[in-house]
C-alpha cells in the first residue's frame, strides 16, 4: 500500500511537470508569435506607416510661423476648437505665468495645434488597431473554413497578434516622444516653459494607453475567434 507520503510526493511531481510544461507551452507559443513571418511582416508594414505619421505631424509643427503669430499677421485657430479640460487646465495655469500679452496668444494658439496633432496620433492609433483586428478575424475565418482550427494553432495566433499589437504600440510611442520632442524645441525657442505642457500631453497619452489596453487585447482574442 501507497504511503502518505508518497501519495504526496508523486503529486508534487506531478504538479511540478505540469507547471513545467505550461510555461514551455507558453513559451512557444510567445516565441512563435515573436518570430512568425506575420508579425515580421506587419513590423515592417507598421514602421513605415508610423514614420509617415510621425513625419506628417513634425511637418504641421514646423509649418506653425510663430513670428507671424506673435505680429499679429495669422489668424490662430484657438477658436475653431475646445481644448479637453486637462488641457486647458494647464494652458491656463501657464498663461497666468506670463505678462507678455503676445505670447500670451501665441501659446494659445501653439496649445490649439498641438491638441489638434495629439487628437490625430491618436485616431491614427485607434484605425490602425481597428485595421489589425480585421485583419486577425479574416484570417481566423479561414483557418476555421479549412477546418485547422487547433488549441495549437488558435494558441499561436493569439500570440501572434498579441506580438502586432505591442509592435504597434511600441512604434507609436517613439512616434508621439518624437512629436512632443518636436514641441518642446518650438516652445522652448519662443521662450516658454515648455516642460507642464508636454508632460500633459504625455500623461494623457499613458493614460489612454493603460485604460485601453486591456480592452484591445479583449477586443483583439474575440475578433479573431470569431466571437465578434
Amino acid at each position: 500500500m501507497v504511503n502518505k507520503k508518497t501519495k504526496i510526493k508523486s503529486l508534487l511531481i506531478a504538479l511540478t511537470v505540469i507547471i513545467i510544461l505550461s510555461v514551455i507551452t507558453v513559451g512557444l507559443f510567445w516565441f512563435t508569435g515573436s518570430n512568425s513571418k506575420g508579425k515580421i511582416q506587419y513590423a515592417n508594414k507598421n514602421a513605415k506607416e508610423i514614420e509617415q505619421i510621425t513625419a506628417n505631424s513634425v511637418d504641421a509643427i514646423d509649418k506653425i510661423d510663430t513670428q507671424k503669430i506673435l505680429n499679429g499677421d495669422e489668424e490662430s485657430n484657438q477658436k475653431e476648437i475646445t481644448l479637453p479640460v486637462n488641457e486647458q487646465n494647464v494652458l491656463n495655469q501657464e498663461l497666468a505665468k506670463m505678462d507678455d500679452a503676445k505670447k500670451q496668444e501665441l501659446l494659445k494658439s501653439l496649445a490649439a495645434s498641438y491638441s489638434i496633432i495629439m487628437q490625430q496620433q491618436k485616431t491614427e492609433a485607434l484605425n490602425m488597431l481597428e485595421n489589425l483586428i480585421a485583419q486577425g478575424k479574416s484570417e481566423w475565418d479561414e483557418i476555421v473554413a479549412k477546418g485547422e482550427d487547433t488549441p495549437i494553432v488558435k494558441g499561436e495566433k493569439i500570440s501572434e497578434y498579441f506580438a502586432m499589437v505591442n509592435v504597434m504600440e511600441k512604434n507609436m510611442d517613439a512616434s508621439v516622444n518624437t512629436v512632443l520632442a518636436t514641441m518642446e524645441k518650438q516652445m522652448e525657442a519662443e521662450g516658454i516653459e515648455a516642460k507642464p505642457i508636454i508632460n500633459q500631453y504625455m500623461v494623457d497619452y499613458q493614460n489612454i494607453k493603460e485604460a485601453n489596453r486591456g480592452a484591445m487585447f479583449d477586443k483583439a482574442i474575440e475578433a479573431i475567434k470569431g466571437n465578434k
